[in-house]
């Protein structure tokens, strides 16, 4: 029996003549065909089988039609679409000529003057089309065809079309739409509500592949390309084409930001940025047309830190490029749960130490422990989590001994690249940790610079009695619960005893005092003098300590609303250790609350970016959404998350929060619920239920905030706490008790006050116009709020 395409070619047989394939791409196979009833040449494009099977025949169709409408000199029209035998085709006209991508691949580097028409004739299509409020979504020198000194682009609203019709069943089935070279971080993030600055950054893409003969960002995979859109810096175009203006890098540079907001707002801005540039007098050069010795020297150093800087690793001898490395969790982790702390603590330290050396480390513990014992092979998980390579690493702790022992494995092959065993006292984990850190270096060919170098050769012996009660405590400190914090507490502390200059310890137990501050466990009178004393303590002992840095941002922060010190501690921590996630995803809070809404967000996915199954780092962004009139996506992600992490409390608060943001009232209940019922209130549930059947929704919050009132003035603890029944006054409507309570946490020094100035936007709209709340905003250095619609 013919197979599916065969059937097709013959179905359209009185139509179409099929002469020849010309090529393939992501989407779609071309074949050059001739249209019978005009007699022409026409390329006829026909869907890839599985994504044809993902989408919706009749949808596609309709969206497709909507190209059709396009009719630009710039522009490759859409001729005819159809089905035929569950496969998608589409017909536009035959261009002679060739493809950007063709000539590319003939030159490698095009004259910056061609560059610049291809890019103003592209520019000039997607402004047509961007009026009409239709996105390419896949602008690449493939889709850019080149007649002479003639530009069109071609599979407008193809992208679009096929994204529409598939729906969450294309995402599900892991089928992207776009190319990764070319594909703007939103894009690769599935975000919706994609508008024309993608195919702005997809167009910046394509200039500086015509400049310096490759696209921005490269890798061994897919998955590795993305994550490079979404957390590298692009690296100047001077560095390879020294005749490019300063002015081109710039123009450049602001059309592949990684936020939307930050790039230029029409593809016709960003041409003329780049023609602006080119026709300048330079600033850069002397007057014999020579480079100044100050460009000079900034050129050097560009060219320095891409070849020497630890950000980068280069080709090993065997020809596999390691760039991004991810650490599988320890075949000893789980065996036995009295040492499960023991080697966890060891696998972080791990971690952060190739992560402060400049290593591209992919991932955490809470994100690489869903492939213990895994049926998955390296392949698959190098393929989910964008990485070249991966370390399988084995370790004990006996006695006075310590040992880790690791593999490098190829992450296309399976190939083990190296491997090594490694042993020491154990009053020398950290040294060993360096240890291990230089030679993997060494292996994957990162170029320490001498800062690091200095770190990784500088370590202080530790007590190894203090080194495990550190590590237990660092267990326990995650978990978040209350009686959790206070083992955690207990074990720093006898890290303390046993070693009073041990820095990570005195970090730990500013950890625990800020979390029972944030948590409302401890008045913030008590918790904020310990916690920052802690973490001065940290600091004074270990200066260079990335988590101390950290512990004193959130201390003082939100403990006495430094916000100024906060920014230079968080900056800080992220030179320390530039890798983790985790470091990015909290900093992402932290600009939230100073309305830095758009750098936020950044972090904020460049952390999931880094830790990609991190539920707290998913958290944060989710709160990111919140905060930043896009509750949908907050809602969605929280709702993920906690499908995930059904008993995570904060998870299931800040779908509260999103439910109500969207106006599901009926969730927002139910959800409410189910938190009493687990924190072991089920009458206080049925209570909620029956007011709120009774009386409606805000007596029913009201109703619910007195009840936690009351506990307060008993003097029990619970979880929110003051801000808590403040919120719930909120929800109410109630001014008084709300501003009431707002002004207590000013008071008390309470973290949540900081949350008033994002949530003006929502929960505290009601309130926005009183001048007691306004006063509050000034008070707290939030006066940005003030300016908020």
């Amino acid at each position: 029996m013919p197979d599916p395409l065969d059937r097709l070619f013959t179905a359209l047989a009185d139509r179409y003549t099929v002469e020849r394939e010309l090529g393939r791409g992501g989407m779609a196979t071309v074949y050059l065909a001739r249209d019978l009833k005009h007699d022409r040449l026409v390329a006829l494009k026909v869907l890839e089988p599985e994504l044809a099977a993902t989408v919706g025949h009749d949808r596609f169709l309709r969206e497709i039609a909507i190209a059709a409408k396009l009719n630009h000199p710039n522009i490759l029209g859409l001729l005819d679409s159809g089905e035929g035998d569950g496969l998608l085709f589409y017909v536009m006209p035959y261009v002679e000529g060739e493809s950007l991508s063709d000539r590319l691949a003939r030159e490698e580097q095009l004259p910056l003057e061609d560059a610049l028409r291809i890019t103003r004739d592209v520019a000039n299509a997607l402004s047509h089309a961007h009026s009409l409020g239709i996105v390419h979504r896949d602008i690449k020198p493939g889709n850019i065809l080149l007649s002479g000194e003639h530009t069109v682009v071609a599979d407008f609203g193809i992208a679009k079309a096929v994204t529409d019709a598939g729906g969450e069943t294309l995402t599900e089935t892991g089928l992207a739409v776009g190319t990764p070279a070319y594909m703007s971080p939103e894009q690769a993030a599935g975000r919706k509500g994609i508008d024309g600055r993608t195919d702005v950054y997809s167009l910046g893409c394509v200039f500086y592949h015509m400049v310096v003969g490759e696209p921005p960002f490269t890798g061994p995979s897919a998955q590795a390309v993305l994550a490079r859109h979404a957390i590298d810096p692009v690296s100047p175009l001077s560095t390879v084409r020294s005749t490019v203006a300063p002015g081109i890098d710039r123009a450049v540079s602001k059309a592949l930001a990684k936020v939307p907001a930050d790039r230029h707002t029409t593809a016709v801005r960003f041409v003329e940025a780049l023609e602006r540039a080119t026709t300048a007098p330079s600033d850069t050069r002397s007057a014999t047309g020579r480079h100044s010795p100050m460009t000079w020297a900034a050129g050097v150093f560009a060219l320095l830190l891409v070849v020497v800087g630890g950000w980068w690793a280069t080709a090993r001898l065997d020809g596999t490029r390691i760039e991004r490395l991810a650490v599988l969790p320890p075949m000893e982790l789980g065996a036995d749960p009295d040492q499960a702390p023991i080697v966890q603590g060891m696998y972080n330290g791990l971690l952060t130490e190739l992560g402060q050396a400049g290593v591209r480390v992919i991932g955490s513990l809470q994100s690489m422990v869903r492939y213990q014992g895994t049926d998955m092979t390296v392949p698959e998980i190098a393929a989910e989590l964008g990485v070249d390579a991966v370390i399988e690493p084995s370790v004990f702790w006996v006695g006075d001994s310590v040992g880790i022992s690791v593999r490098l494995i190829d992450g296309r092959t399976e190939e083990s690249l190296w491997s090594h065993s490694y042993d020491a006292d154990a009053r020398n984990v950290v040294a060993l940790y360096r240890e291990v850190t230089r030679a993997i270096a060494g292996e994957i060919q990162v170029a320490l610079t001498p800062a690091r170098e200095a770190r990784l050769a500088e370590s202080r012996p530790v007590d190894p009695a203090a080194q495990e009660a550190y590590l237990r405590g660092r267990y326990f400190v995650d978990r978040l619960s209350p009686a959790d914090l206070d083992t955690a507490l207990a074990y720093f502390d006898r890290a303390i005893e046993i070693d009073s200059t041990y820095a990570p310890a005195y970090a730990g137990i500013s950890w625990v005092w800020t979390a029972k501050r944030q948590l409302s466990l401890s008045p913030p009178s008590e918790a904020t003098p310990k916690a920052t004393d802690a973490a001065a303590r940290a600091l004074r002992f270990d200066s260079l300590l990335a988590e101390a840095h950290e512990a004193r941002a959130w201390a003082e922060g939100w403990g006495v609303q430094n916000w100024e010190l906060m920014e230079r501690d968080y900056r800080r921590a992220l030179e320390l250790d530039p890798s983790s996630g985790a470091l990015r995803g909290n900093y992402s809070h932290a600009l939230l609350v100073q309305g830095r809404f758009e750098e936020a967000e950044a972090y904020a996915d460049s952390g999931v970016a880094l830790d990609p199954f991190n539920g707290r780092l998913r958290g944060f962004r989710a709160m990111v959404y919140q905060h930043t009139g896009q509750p949908e996506l907050a809602r969605e992600e929280f709702e993920s998350l906690l499908q995930s992490e059904p008993g995570n409390v904060w998870f299931r608060s800040g779908l509260i929060g999103s439910s109500q943001a969207t106006g599901r009232y009926d969730d927002v209940i139910d959800l409410w619920a189910q938190m009493l019922a687990q924190l072991g209130m089920a009458d206080w549930a049925d209570s909620l239920r029956l007011d709120y059947a009774t009386h409606g929704y805000q007596p029913a919050m009201r109703a619910l905030g007195d009840r936690f009132a009351a506990l307060l003035e008993q003097g029990a603890a619970f979880f929110g706490g003051q801000p808590l029944v403040t919120l719930l006054y909120a929800e109410a409507g109630d001014v008084e008790r709300t501003l009431a309570g707002l002004e207590q946490q000013y008071e008390e020094r309470h973290p949540d006050a900081a949350y008033m100035a994002p949530a003006a936007n929502n929960r505290y709209a009601f309130i926005r116009h009183e001048p007691r709340f306004q006063a509050l905003l000034r008070k707290l250095q939030l006066e940005w709020a003030l300016e908020q619609p």
